[in-house]
């Protein structure tokens, strides 16, 4: 029998960062690189020897032509994504505890942006939930929800999920993945949150410790127990990184935690930690997708603790204790030898038996699970003192294929990426299974086949394509019930909440219940370009697809547009057709019409293409939108014919019509066979150039694009860092030789800035690398834009710790300073688009969705902006001598129409009217000389504002 009890000393390890010594079957010092085809394998400790070789060796392990939509190889294609942008190239690993110091230099070098041009504020989407692993109802009060985003931070509902609130402030971590409550009688206002994921993603999504509320969760505070700093002698090593579990024991008030480094204890409310149960403090050269490092808790009713850990912790196995300080070993005979995170569920009815449900491989290519039924008999549990009963033969295991290659019926988790297993609280053997797909047994699968499919993916054979659970989502992370209503249960998962009020029926029926849970993570977003005011936005989001809005009113819902991991996506001038795709390249054309809705669509990247990254990028030529460039691999393919593409409605077959591989392009030398291209970009001052990086830092121009005669140079220097990761190139549309850089990965200086086409480079990361030389801690810069209207000259980056401004380029001494502090705060920024006709820029983040700005003229009363911004057009603009208007109301309200000069001077003001709640129409008769005017709208205590050219 095998015991662990506080007196075992823990064996602290100083190499915080060494890679793992697994072998290449654990995936240990080894990742995986996918494309659209294969799967590469490469060391990331040798990962920039293998650069400067004359050979890079390639290993296919895996093909799927369908990792896209998240079968088990998907969580690990987006973590490794993540990698590839994040490594320090010189290294192979993200830097340890790099968030924290990320954000502790910011504070310290940055200052909150004074520049009166912007007035930030939500696009939304209202309807859209990010990534959720946290779910409580308050068990004195069931209208009262909490629940965190894993980029999105802590959220509260009063309303039973009607409405919600976000209580994390801008500026805090927003990396939350468990909560729970002290239920003691007299101590419910007490709460607890975990931070930082570790299943799937990489340092983007770290945590800093544990958060603490007294007052049912309104306010929080960091328990400085849990930080990770040389003060603590616990957390040093990052203990409280990544936390998976958090519990309180319903009798004594204890806390307990499981995290990446183990099972912790604390008997004083969390001011001081036991590390009861060892994993491994140090995550592996995977880039923190640390198979060996799974860790789970649970506390029954009368107070006995259950623990896992996976089989490559110290304290591989299961765990029994009934004080939280003295374990034993209960891990059956038999077990699997290949296990990584195992979840639990204690019966409420019989507090003696307990669910496991196991992932049961530690190889990456294979998703495999057991179930097992552990009943405690007497003594410790270990041995004959406790019975178990292996109910793996009863795992849901049916088919549904159909929707290309992937097969959505079994039981799957995506390599540990999803579990959840819980009884109903009050209903006997009533018990709910979540991967991918939710499930739910009548017997807790004590038999063959008595289970219901009840949420996630669902098996349409007539539409294939129609793969997601209404009003639900694939991917579970957590489940809630309601005290006082056994039919009423809320499912966390990937596209956020959804509430059923009938989860005893045999066909459980969901609502989206995100309802202002702002927590939606972007890759990508893009606006119609050109001289427009559309309000059109569009935008891929992880792992739920590509969502449109068509107005500014921050609580309206967006219109969902296609499925997968939303990816790169562009709107053609005057909306005449839309480009979408998802994950690994897959390309689509649409007809969407003015309200948002799909009307047709068509496959259309190219047949013969290969090697996509994950998040792929394309571009559309600024000048013609009836051209497109498209990276694949080491090429970049071109098509010239968009507008002549049919759309069938064939989601399947891509048309290969107008495609030709640029193969003057190819972004491979004698070093890097394997030299992917990740960035894009042409100047709307000439189509004749395109410039692109790639993930090894090749920089290259490519010219004679009109002529066919293609002339490529690489336009890298000796001053820009070597294996980085290009994650942007931007050029000022009016001068195609200015051009902005950026690499996101740590430790290297991130922003390059060019005159003169790329011949000469200058270092401008400035205020936002930590040293000259780019080590420390500067956040990872994911884009630039450079936003000009004329008269300003704006440069933006989007960083892992939000936007970041400034109006002069000073080299080394630029100064960066933080923009939108009080509504973005610190949220990653992804994304920045903009146009200058309207003076809208727009802005897309990793957990907190869409953020946007309409510039308007400071001698007009900055207080009068409206914050609250709904449907309102003006046309045609330009115009000559009638402005039609066009707005909707959410009430019947009274309003007035005025019209002010660029300097601020009043120029007309309508009498009162009385408008009805919905659409109204409204026209102006001008006569006015030339030139820019704001237009506005207001009502007692708002104001709508547009601004307008007459051009007679």
């Amino acid at each position: 029998m095998q015991q662990r009890s506080l007196l075992a000393k823990r064996k602290i390890k100083l190499n915080f960062n060494l890679i793992l010594k697994n072998s290449l079957s654990k995936g240990g010092e080894f990742f995986y690189f996918y494309t659209m085809k294969n799967i590469y394998l490469f060391s990331l400790s040798l990962m920039a020897l293998l650069f400067s070789c004359s050979t890079m060796q390639e290993e296919e392990i895996v093909s799927s032509e369908l990792y896209s939509i998240s079968d088990g190889e998907n969580a690990l294609a987006r973590s490794n994504y993540n990698l590839m942008r994040l490594a320090n190239p010189n290294t192979g690993e993200i830097p340890s505890n790099i968030l924290q110091k990320e954000y502790s230099f910011i504070r310290s070098q940055t200052k909150k942006s004074t520049n009166a041009m912007f007035s930030w504020q939500s696009r939304g989407p209202y309807n859209i939930g990010g990534r959720t692993r946290a779910l409580a109802v308050d068990v004195l009060n069931e209208n009262r929800i909490l629940l965190g985003g894993v980029s999105g931070g802590m959220w509260k509902s009063e309303d039973g999920g009607q409405s919600f609130e976000k209580l994390t402030t801008s500026l805090m971590l927003h990396s939350v993945t468990c909560i729970a409550q002290d239920t003691r009688l007299g101590f419910e206002n007490i709460w607890y949150y975990g931070t930082g994921e570790l299943s799937g993603n990489s340092a983007d999504l770290v945590g800093h410790g544990i958060y603490k509320s007294l007052d049912a969760g309104q306010t929080w505070n960091l328990l400085q127990s849990t930080t990770n700093d040389s003060a603590n002698l616990v957390s040093i090593l990052g203990d409280f990184s990544y936390v998976s579990d958090i519990q309180v024991n319903p009798l004594n008030g204890d806390l307990v935690v499981a995290s990446f480094a183990g099972i912790f204890l604390s008997q004083d409310a969390g001011q001081t930690w036991q590390n009861v149960l060892e994993a491994d403090a140090s995550p592996n050269g995977f880039g923190y997708v640390n198979f060996g490092n799974q860790t789970s808790v649970k506390i029954s009713k009368n107070g006995v603790y259950y623990a896992s850990l996976s089989v490559d912790a110290i304290d591989k196995g299961i765990w029994r204790s009934t004080d939280g300080l003295n374990w034993s070993n209960i891990t059956p005979t038999g077990f699997t030898n290949a296990y990584r995170r195992i979840e639990a569920a204690v019966n409420p009815f019989n507090q003696n038996e307990v669910l496991f449900i196991v992932d049961a491989t530690t190889n990456a290519s294979i998703d495999s699970h057991q179930l097992w039924r552990y009943t405690y008999l007497s003594g410790d549990g270990t041995g004959n003192l406790g019975q178990w009963t292996d109910l793996s033969a009863n795992l849901p295991n049916g088919d549904c294929l159909g929707f290309y290659d992937f097969n959505f019926g079994y039981y799957q988790s995506q390599n540990s990426y999803d579990m959840v297993i819980s009884y109903h609280p009050n209903v006997a053997n009533l018990v709910f299974l979540g991967g991918t797909n939710l499930y739910k047994s009548t017997d807790a699968f004590s038999s063959p086949n008595n289970y219901s499919w009840i949420g996630g993916y669902q098996c349409d054979a007539n539409t294939p394509s129609n793969y997601v659970w209404p009003n639900h989502h694939p991917d579970n992370h957590a489940l809630c019930f309601f005290p006082s209503d056994p039919n009423k249960m809320l499912s966390a998962h990937d596209g956020g909440l959804s509430l059923t009020t009938n989860a005893l029926s045999s066909n459980v029926l969901w609502t989206n219940s995100n309802n202002g849970y702002g927590s939606s993570q972007f890759y990508t977003i893009a606006i119609e370009p050109g001289n427009s005011t559309s309000e059109k936005i569009i935008g891929g989001l992880q792992d739920n697809g590509t969502w449109l809005t068509t107005n500014l009113n921050p609580s309206s819902a967006w219109n969902h547009v296609f499925y997968g991991d939303g990816a790169y996506c562009a709107i053609a001038s005057n909306s005449e057709s839309y480009y979408v795709s998802w994950q690994g390249g897959k390309t689509f054309k649409f007809d969407i019409d003015n309200l948002g809705n799909t009307q047709a669509l068509t496959r259309i990247d190219p047949i013969g293409a290969s090697d996509y990254i994950f998040i792929n990028p394309f571009i559309l030529d600024p000048n013609n939108s009836n051209i497109m460039y498209l990276a694949a691999g080491n090429y970049i393919w071109r098509n010239d014919s968009l507008d002549a593409i049919p759309l069938l409605d064939d989601e399947y077959n891509a048309i290969s019509l107008g495609w030709e591989r640029l193969n003057a392009s190819n972004s491979s030398n004698f070093f890097i066979s394997t030299n992917y291209i990740t960035a894009l970009e042409m100047s709307a001052a000439s189509s004749d150039v395109l410039y692109y990086g790639t993930f090894a830092g090749s920089i290259f121009k490519l010219s004679g694009l009109t002529s066919g005669n293609l002339i490529k140079e690489s336009i890298k220097r000796t001053n820009m860092p070597s294996n980085a990761y290009v994650s942007c190139i931007e050029t000022n549309p009016n001068n195609a030789d200015e051009i902005m850089l950026t690499y996101s990965n740590y430790e290297v200086n991130s922003i390059f800035h060019s005159l003169d086409g790329g011949l000469t480079w200058t270092n401008v990361s400035g205020s936002l690398e930590e040293n000259p030389d780019g080590s420390g801690a500067g956040p990872s810069v994911n884009w630039a834009h450079m936003y000009f209207d004329g008269e300003d000259s704006i440069y933006l980056v989007g960083t892992t710790s939000g936007l970041f401004v400034t109006e002069l380029l000073q080299g080394q001494a630029t100064q960066w300073t933080r923009e939108a502090e009080d509504v973005i705060g610190n949220v990653p920024v992804t994304m920045i688009s903009s146009r200058t006709f309207d003076k809208n820029i727009v802005v897309a983040t990793h957990g907190a969705g869409i953020f946007s700005n309409k510039i308007v003229n400071t001698s007009i009363n900055d207080n009068e902006v409206s914050s609250s911004l709904y449907d309102f057009e003006c046309y045609p603009n330009p115009t000559s001598h009638r402005l039609n208007l066009r707005f909707k109301l959410d009430k019947t309200q009274t309003m007035r129409i005025e019209l002010y000069s660029i300097e601020g001077r009043k120029i007309l003001i309508s009498e009162d009217k009385l408008y009805n709640k919905g659409e109204n129409i409204e026209s102006v008769e001008l006569d006015l000389p030339n030139g820019y005017y704001f237009l506005r709208i207001k009502s007692e205590n708002q104001v709508w504002t547009r601004k307008v050219l007459i051009k007679n």
